[in-house]
C-alpha cells in the first residue's frame, strides 16, 4: 500500500524504554526505515515524537493528525508501554484509523521488554497487540544495535512491511457483521435447555484429586442453553471464513505452530471437534455468534458445566461408576487415536454429546487450585474440562480439571458455548 503522505508510520513507545536503553528504539526506527526503503526502492519515512514535534506545537493535534494520515504503526511494547496512557492512546486512535482504512494487519508490534499479562490479560491495549504477529526483540536489546542479529532481525521485520504493502490484505468489511443476512441469522448451533437447580459439585472419592475437592453443594439460580455438541471444524471455519480470523496458532512465528485447526496432524471431517483453539479464539467466536444471532453467547463456567456434564446424576461419570459402560458415551484412549465426529456416542440425560471425552473443553473460569476460594486475581491459567481421546477413563469423571494457559493451543482442546436468557 502505497502513501503520499510525509510519514508512512508512526513510532508508538516509552522514551524511557529508549533512554534505558541509550537510544535503542530510535536506532531500531532508522534501520527499519533503511531496511524497508532498500527493499522496496522507496523511502519509509517513521514518525518519531523526539523529531517529529517543533517547539511550540500542539503536541496532542500534532500526534492524532499524524496517526490518521500513516499506513502503519510501529508499536514497542514493554511493560512501560502498557502503563503509559501517551502509547494506549496512540494505540487505541491508530486502531480506529485501521478499521477506516478496512484492514487488520497495519499494527506491527516489537516485543522489546518481557509483559508477563500478555497472554491473558484483558486490558483493551493488549488485547488489541496480542491479536497480531509479534516481532520477537527481547533477546536482541543487550546485542550491538549495529551487530548482525538485530539487522537479520529487522531484515525480516521489513520483509514483512514489503508483503503487507504487497498483498493489500484487508479484514472482513464491518456492516456484513453489523448486519446479517436472513439466511446468516439461521442458528448456526442446536442448543439444549439446561434447568436451573441445585448439584454437589467436585468430588470426595479417593480417586479425586486435590483440586476436585471438596464436595459441595452448588445452586445454578437460572436455566440456560447449552450446545449440545463441542464446535466442529466446519463451525469454526464458517466463523473464520466470515470474519478472515486468524488463530494465535496461526499466527505464531516461532515455528511451534506447524499444526493448526485446518491441519491438527491427523484427519479430521467437518463434524469432528474443532481443535487448536486458544481460549481467546474461542471467545473471539463467542463473540461472533453473539453478534451474528444477536445473542449473548459465551463459555460455560466450570459450576455450568460439571452440572450439565452430571445431569443430576451423582457418580463418576453422568452414565454411573462402572467404567466398561464409559464405551457406549465417550470417546477416549481405549477406543480412539484421534478425534471423532461428534453426537455419534449416546448423549447424557440433558441430551448433550461428547461431555465425557473427544475433546477438553474451555470454561470462561480463572482456574483456581482450591475451589472455595474466590476466582484467582492472577489470571494466568484457565479451566478446562471433560476430558479428551488421548486421556485415560478417570480423567473424563465429571468433576475433574485441569488448568491451562489461554493462549495456549493442542490437539485435544476444543469448546462448546452457553446461551444466556434462554432458560
Amino acid at each position: 500500500m502505497a502513501t503520499n503522505t510525509r510519514y508512512a508510520a508512526f513510532l508508538s513507545y516509552s522514551r524511557t524504554d529508549d533512554t534505558h536503553h541509550k537510544g535503542l528504539i530510535t536506532h531500531l526506527a532508522t534501520l527499519i526505515s533503511s531496511e524497508v526503503e532498500v527493499q522496496t526502492g522507496n523511502k519509509f519515512p517513521i514518525f518519531q515524537d523526539r523529531e517529529g514535534l517543533k517547539w511550540g506545537d500542539n503536541w496532542e493535534k500534532k500526534i492524532k493528525d499524524v496517526i490518521y494520515e500513516v499506513t502503519y504503526l510501529i508499536a514497542v511494547i514493554s511493560p512501560t508501554f502498557f502503563t503509559s496512557s501517551y502509547c494506549k492512546e496512540e494505540l487505541a486512535h491508530f486502531s480506529e484509523r485501521e478499521k477506516s482504512l478496512g484492514r487488520d494487519d497495519l499494527i506491527l508490534p516489537i516485543h522489546l521488554i518481557a509483559v508477563r499479562d500478555l497472554d491473558y490479560s484483558e486490558d483493551e491495549a493488549v488485547r488489541l497487540i496480542r491479536g497480531r504477529q509479534i516481532s520477537d526483540f527481547r533477546d536482541l536489546r543487550h546485542e550491538d544495535p549495529e551487530g548482525q542479529k538485530i539487522r537479520k532481525a529487522v531484515a525480516l521485520l521489513a520483509s514483512e512491511i514489503v508483503d503487507s504493502m504487497e498483498s493489500g490484505h484487508r479484514s472482513h468489511p464491518e456492516p456484513s457483521r453489523r448486519q446479517p443476512s436472513s439466511s446468516q441469522r439461521k442458528s448456526l448451533l442446536i442448543m439444549t435447555r439446561i434447568p436451573r437447580g441445585d448439584f454437589v459439585m467436585g468430588s470426595d472419592d479417593s480417586e479425586a484429586r486435590q483440586r476436585e475437592t471438596p464436595a459441595r453443594q452448588v445452586t445454578i439460580p437460572a436455566a440456560f442453553a447449552m450446545s449440545r455438541c463441542p464446535v466442529t471444524v466446519a463451525q469454526f471455519r464458517a466463523f473464520c471464513e466470515e470474519t478472515q480470523y486468524k488463530t494465535q496458532w496461526e499466527r505464531r512465528k516461532d515455528g511451534a505452530a506447524a499444526n493448526t485447526w485446518r491441519n491438527p496432524g491427523f484427519l479430521q471431517s467437518d463434524e469432528c471437534p474443532v481443535v487448536y483453539v486458544s481460549w481467546f479464539d474461542a471467545n473471539e467466536f463467542c463473540r461472533w455468534l453473539s453478534d451474528r444471532e444477536k445473542k449473548i453467547y459465551r463459555l460455560s463456567t466450570e459450576a455450568e458445566w460439571e452440572y450439565a456434564c452430571r445431569a443430576r446424576t451423582g457418580s463418576k461419570w453422568f452414565c454411573g461408576d462402572d467404567v466398561d459402560d464409559l464405551e457406549n458415551y465417550a470417546w477416549y484412549r481405549q477406543n480412539s487415536e484421534g478425534t471423532m465426529p461428534v453426537g455419534q456416542k449416546s448423549p447424557n440425560p440433558f441430551d448433550l454429546f461428547d461431555m465425557h471425552g473427544n475433546v477438553w473443553e474451555w470454561c470462561s473460569d480463572c482456574y483456581a487450585s482450591d475451589q472455595l476460594m474466590p476466582p484467582p486475581r492472577s489470571r494466568r491459567y484457565r479451566a478446562a474440562r471433560g476430558g479428551s481421546w488421548v486421556d485415560a477413563a478417570r480423567h473424563l469423571r465429571s468433576s475433574f480439571r485441569i488448568r491451562i494457559k489461554p493462549f495456549q493451543a493442542c490437539n485435544n482442546l476444543g469448546f462448546r458455548v452457553v446461551l444466556e436468557g434462554e432458560g
